[in-house]
């Protein structure tokens, strides 16, 4: 999710299996993209995909993590959550090297007392 928001400059959230089958799930709608992370030992991740699917939103799922431990997952999927925030960032003609906002952050973590 914040590689969306801080890349692609996307509204994006992050949620675990469940939460995103229930509660994330009520404000989707067809203009939504979901990202899954599947992993191998993850029972509920179809239902979760189904569910977010039903509610209109688009649902796709990031290569790389099945076959790990899914403690791991977020790791092993980062360079194709890499690649689809920077492709959208792209596609809407950002400067995924330097984001608008990167003076602005560096000019805040940088001061000192």
């Amino acid at each position: 999710a914040l590689l969306l928001k801080e890349v692609a400059l996307v509204p994006a959230e992050g949620v675990e299996t469940r939460e995103g089958a229930t509660s994330a799930m009520y404000a989707l709608a067809p203009s939504h993209l979901v990202v899954s992370i599947p992993t191998h030992d993850d029972p509920l991740l179809a239902e979760a995909e189904r569910v977010c699917a039903a509610r209109g939103a688009t649902v796709v799922r990031a290569p790389g993590a099945v076959g790990y431990d899914r403690r791991l997952a977020a790791v092993t999927a980062f360079p194709a959550l890499v690649a689809l925030a920077a492709s959208l960032g792209v596609a809407r003609g950002l400067d995924v090297d330097q984001p608008a906002w990167m003076d602005d952050y560096y000019a805040v973590a940088r001061r000192t007392p």
